[in-house]
């Protein structure tokens, strides 16, 4: 490894010690955390953090954009598979799901910058970014749906109206589980929710 590609790995290794430490401490003091805490934890300098990320309203919205691109990827394994409309909906749905319960720290960091408060914290540039981030992942729902339509699976309608009433649904039910905010109803009460928001959501699209 040459010097400049050590460089860029040190630097890499640094972005994602920062990263994992804002996210630990989001989940464990919520947006009180400071970035003298986040610089201790990553075991960095607070200069250096600046170096990275212009505040902490910054490096709390490209968390929630790595999610997103990650989802992305995902998102386009599934559209650019061979199946039918019907299982891309079910494997978009549970990619969406897999992913914010594996990672709740970045979901519940995702669900802030969402947020009317957190809108307004984050700049221009990385606002415009979150918005091309969601219309890209709804749009890759949307033509799934579309696909459904074409098939004669799905009733006719707009298919990104309807992916964006599926994800706002979805959000409700993710941010219960992330929480674990329910009753104890057995160790795969969440799944079982999850499962039967899709069947509900499923078949209000299914053509009759």
């Amino acid at each position: 490894m040459g010097i400049k590609d050590r460089r860029e790995r040190e630097k890499l290794d640094r972005r994602n010690a920062i990263l994992q430490a804002a996210e630990d401490l989001f989940w464990e003091k919520g947006y009180e955390a400071t970035m003298d805490e986040i610089a201790d934890k990553a075991e960095l300098s607070k200069p250096t953090l600046y170096l990275y990320f212009k505040n902490k309203d910054d490096l709390y919205a490209s968390i929630a954009l790595d999610g997103f691109e990650a989802l992305k990827e995902l998102f386009k394994l599934v559209v650019e598979s061979e199946a039918g409309a019907e299982d891309k909906v079910r494997s978009l749905y549970r990619a969406f799901i897999d992913f914010n319960i594996e990672h709740k720290q970045v979901s519940r960091i995702t669900e802030f910058v969402l947020s009317e408060t957190g809108r307004k914290r984050v700049s221009g540039e990385l606002s415009e970014r979150i918005n091309t981030d969601i219309a890209d992942l709804l749009g890759y729902a949307a033509g799934v749906v579309r696909q459904g339509m074409d098939e004669g699976a799905f009733s006719e309608g707009d298919p990104l109206i309807i992916s964006i009433i599926v994800w706002r649904s979805l959000l409700g039910l993710l941010s219960l589980a992330v929480e674990d905010a329910l009753p104890d109803q057995g160790p795969d009460y969440y799944d079982r929710l999850f499962e039967s928001a899709l069947a509900v959501l499923t078949e209000g699209i299914r053509k009759r």
